[in-house]
């Protein structure tokens, strides 16, 4: 399936649904049974790093970050709740469409906000990236597509002849 990314913004969307995770995998970051804040988790040099991932540390620098800029470009200023906030929409988004714990799904973006806030909603959704070259032709491109099966494929506008 080709999503794009328009497909994963939602004006209003539903909370993430956390409390019906039951996994312990490093890779969802949705354990329900680990209570994901910069008080739970101690300072980085006392904590056990395979259990955590990227979405958690998301969380705890959300908590720590609060209204602080997190991504800044030339018209606009993201903060860190703003962001955490967003990437709970690109989670939502990707489950409203079929992504389940375990599912591999290929990005195939410029290098880019969005890029962060898809792949940051894919782990929290449980989902895995396969990350695809931008600079890869139409052969390598198809040979790392066979060899990874993901099962969603998310695309900007401008690889869309090639994948």
């Amino acid at each position: 399936m080709i999503t794009f990314w328009s497909d994963l913004q939602q004006p209003n969307p539903p909370p993430i649904e956390r409390e019906n995770c039951d996994c312990t995998s490093p890779i969802c970051g949705l354990d329900n049974n680990r209570d994901v804040t910069a008080a739970s988790l101690g300072d980085l040099a006392n904590r056990d790093l395979t259990q955590l991932n990227v979405s958690q540390f998301l969380s705890e620098a959300a908590a720590e970050g609060g209204d602080r800029p997190f991504l800044i470009s030339e018209t606009d200023s993201v903060s860190y709740v703003q962001f955490d906030r967003m990437v709970d929409v690109a989670a939502r988004a990707w489950q409203d469409i079929g992504v389940r714990k375990g599912d591999r799904v290929a990005f195939m973006l410029e290098n880019r906000p969005e890029f962060l806030q898809a792949w940051l909603g894919l782990t929290r959704a449980g989902g895995i990236l396969v990350a695809l070259n931008a600079r890869w032709q139409l052969g390598e491109i198809a040979a790392f597509l066979d060899l990874t099966e993901p099962r969603y494929l998310l695309a900007s506008e401008r690889f869309l002849g090639l994948v």
